[in-house]
């Protein structure tokens, strides 16, 4: 165990870097992880920012009552807030590759099976729970892989620049569904 209580104190040494910080994500390596963190980040808000804006009327529009509607949108929300905190422990286990991938691939499966008019409605509020644990859910693993992607000096900058490129899908996603 580390030593703990008053006057310890943990420094990390690190050089101050010069330059524009947003340039350096992508130098000594890094270009190919930024674009494709900035790439999952645009498609994951873009599918949560969808399923938030447009899932009530899509529910509704296969015939269920508005009461339905909303609270399968809810019911992404309440799998994404449970997912976030289970797919923490399945990052610890097993780290952020298999278990995005999964993740991301039933996320896939489950938003196409959610616009099927054959499904009852337990199995549709099944199929949105989760997606909602693989949309919103997983966004705290992405943010956690970039926050171990990048040095401390660029960390705040890779998280942020990738949440910002994010926004842009979380605008584009309900504009796409709109049209």
């Amino acid at each position: 165990n580390a030593p703990s209580g008053e006057g310890i104190a943990y420094v990390v040494n690190e050089e101050k870097k010069r330059g524009v910080p947003i340039m350096r994500l992508f130098r000594e390596g890094r270009a190919l992880g930024t674009a494709l963190l900035w790439v999952v980040n645009f498609m994951n808000l873009l599918n949560l920012y969808f399923l938030s804006n447009w899932l009530p009327t899509v529910v509704r529009d296969l015939g269920y009552s508005n009461s339905n509607a909303i609270h399968a949108g809810a019911m992404v929300q309440v799998g994404g807030t449970l997912g976030a905190f289970a797919l923490g422990w399945f990052v610890h286990k097993l780290g952020f590759v298999p278990v995005l991938t999964s993740c991301f691939l039933l996320g896939a499966l489950s938003i196409a099976a959610i616009g099927q008019p054959s499904l009852g409605i337990v199995l549709l509020f099944t199929v949105v729970f989760v997606a909602g644990w693989c949309v919103p859910g997983a966004q705290a693993a992405i943010n956690a892989l970039a926050a171990i992607y990048y040095p401390t000096d660029l960390r705040a900058t890779g998280i942020g620049s990738g949440l910002g490129i994010g926004r842009i899908g979380a605008i584009t996603g309900p504009l796409v569904a709109g049209e």
